[in-house]
């Protein structure tokens, strides 16, 4: 006997069994008996027993009330289904090893054909977890036959043909200790539809809430991030204005240090004005300058006087002058009658 290996495995784990998983997990989260989904958003099945309307979801029973057409009770999307007679149902309880969930189905489909009292033709089925604990599943398993599924939607027709919106009935079993179950073959699909639209809506207004919420958180953050990159793109404008600033500085400082120079310079320069008038002041009345001739603290004087020997006495005796000296003897002109002088004189420093 030749044994074949699955070939598809991921770090020893058997990938056949994802598709199981998957499926598990869509069937425990919509239609388990603790699923929140199912008692939230699945459209009730409303089932009449002992003149009393009950509708049920996969988590059990809900509302209940006397009559259908009350106003707790609107007839939009109201789905009905009738109830095979307890004694026409072969109920079976079956307690699994909680392992034994990935392979229910087939499980179940073994279990009915071994139980059922029924041709394969003529046999319906459901079954339901009814419990569950952390190592076993507790299962109820419903068996009938299709003339009793049939007999049983033909006398809920009769009985509630003032209904005008009952359309198509579902057929299901009602244990006496509670558990409704339904036969997949007479399930109403616009049931099974509606709750998935209600699932998708929801899901649509919780991811645009979620999108919404990102949204608003985000807005900050990107009004922070356009801000910063305001305030960067200023900051940067700041900084080549202040280099712009700090050369217009740096350029002033230089212009400074060289006017600073030029008034140092100007401040070490002798005050020729005053040299000048006190030049001026000394020369008595018959006394003319021509020419005057002026090299740091050394001065040239010629000119004419009426008497150049006093002019050069009135000098000597100054005491911002020393000495004082005539570069030749003084000469008397014909024509004028005054005396032609050179005399040099050198200016006493200022506070020497």
């Amino acid at each position: 006997m030749t044994t074949q290996k699955n070939q598809w495995e991921l770090f020893g784990f058997d990938l056949s069994k994802m598709g199981r998983l998957l499926k598990l997990g869509v069937r425990q989260l919509l239609y388990d008996e603790s699923s929140w989904f199912a008692s939230t958003f699945q459209p009730l099945l409303w089932i009449k027993a002992d003149h009393q309307w009950e509708g049920w979801t996969a988590v059990g029973r809900g509302k209940s009330t006397s009559e259908i057409d009350s106003k707790d009770t609107p007839k939009a999307n109201r789905f009905y289904a009738a109830t095979v007679p307890a004694d026409e149902v072969l109920f079976k309880s079956i307690r699994l090893p909680k392992s034994e969930e990935f392979y229910l189905s087939e499980a179940m489909s073994l279990e009915i054909a071994v139980s059922s009292p029924f041709s394969e033709a003529e046999q319906i089925a459901g079954w339901k977890i009814v419990g569950r604990d952390q190592f076993a599943l507790d299962v109820l398993l419903a068996i009938s036959s299709r003339s009793a599924a049939e007999n049983a939607l033909t006398a809920w027709a009769q009985e509630n043909a003032r209904l005008q919106d009952a359309g198509n009935a579902a057929l299901c079993a009602w244990h006496p200790n509670g558990h409704l179950i339904e036969f997949p073959n007479y399930v109403d699909p616009a049931r099974e539809v509606l709750y998935l639209r209600r699932l998708r809506k929801t899901a649509s207004l919780v991811a645009t809430a979620a999108v919404s919420m990102c949204f608003i958180l985000a807005l900050p953050v990107v009004s922070s991030a356009y801000r910063a990159e305001r305030l960067r793109d200023h900051n940067e404008l700041i900084r080549d204005e202040a280099a712009v600033v700090d050369r217009s500085i740096e350029k002033l400082h230089r212009q400074r240090a060289a006017l600073d120079l030029i008034i140092e310079d100007f401040e070490s320069r002798p005050d020729y004005s005053a040299r000048l008038e006190s030049v001026a002041a000394t020369a008595p009345d018959g006394t003319f300058l021509e020419a005057m001739k002026i090299s740091d603290a050394e001065i040239e004087v010629t000119g004419y006087s009426t008497n150049a020997a006093e002019y050069m006495r009135l000098l000597t005796e100054q005491d911002q002058y020393t000495n004082v000296s005539a570069r030749s003897a003084f000469l008397r002109e014909q024509r004028t009658g005054l005396e032609r002088f050179t005399i040099d004189w050198t200016f006493v420093p200022e506070g020497g």
